[in-house]
């Protein structure tokens, strides 16, 4: 395991290269650049910068705030066509696959959190996906958000806040015949309702190579505080 998340290098290589001053930043701010920077997967532009200027500051801003607050909350967005939430379905990927998508578990209900601002954390993430000019083409369904407020008390989550608690879920729950080392989500749901990635579990988790007896495996293209439902939430 290394022992700088990249994401959190990679935050920091943003701030600095923007002069963004992390004590002008608010919560929201930060978050914005957090989420951008995780849904960028190509080479970085610009010269080689150092991170550890602001290291220290963004790993005090990481553990304070709304950082700190636990989560996921009990009002969660969901991004649909339809207001209501859809059915719960998880399915197996390929036994051959290394696509991303495929180390992500396929058919559960994804929802976001509440940001200070009032806005859902994954709606920085959504306005990426496609135009308004492609939507209104019909080429990217129009999406909207839509709130739910789920039982939180009555919801068996597993968290993750560091890539440790992503590694247990590949140690207890191996996908058997996977040409790569995965979590084998339909094994998941069998103890747990739902797996949630936190702010602070997407900068220290994210892309951390992590060692299995069957090779070397990440968490992978989650890009966002997120809650990945494996069963169906009771809502209020």
């Amino acid at each position: 395991m290394v022992e700088t998340p990249p994401l959190f290098s990679a935050v920091c290589r943003a701030l600095v290269r923007a002069g963004l001053p992390l004590g002008e930043l608010s919560d929201v701010d930060l978050f914005e650049v957090i989420a951008a920077t995780a849904e960028w997967v190509g080479p970085e532009a610009g010269p080689e910068v150092d991170p550890r200027p602001v290291a220290e500051e963004l790993e005090d801003r990481l553990s304070g705030g709304w950082f700190a607050e636990p989560t996921p909350s009990e009002a969660q967005a969901h991004f649909s066509v339809a207001p209501e939430p859809p059915r719960v379905a998880l399915v197996r990927p390929e036994p051959g696959s290394t696509r991303v998508f495929d180390d992500k578990p396929l058919g559960a209900w994804w929802t976001s959190s509440r940001l200070p601002d009032g806005t859902s954390c994954w709606s920085r993430s959504e306005s990426l996906v496609g135009t308004p000019e492609t939507r209104a083409a019909g080429e990217v369904p129009q999406r909207r958000e839509h709130w739910v407020t789920v039982d939180l008390a009555a919801a068996r989550i597993h968290r993750i806040e560091r890539a440790a608690d992503f590694a247990v879920l590949l140690a207890e729950y191996p996908l058997g015949g996977s040409g790569f080392p995965r979590v084998d989500w339909l094994a998941v749901a069998e103890d747990f309702d739902a797996v949630h990635l936190s702010a602070r579990g997407l900068v220290y988790t994210q892309d951390v190579p992590i060692a299995t007896d069957r090779g070397t495996s990440a968490l992978r293209g989650w890009n966002c505080e997120s809650t990945a439902w494996l069963t169906e939430p009771r809502l209020r």
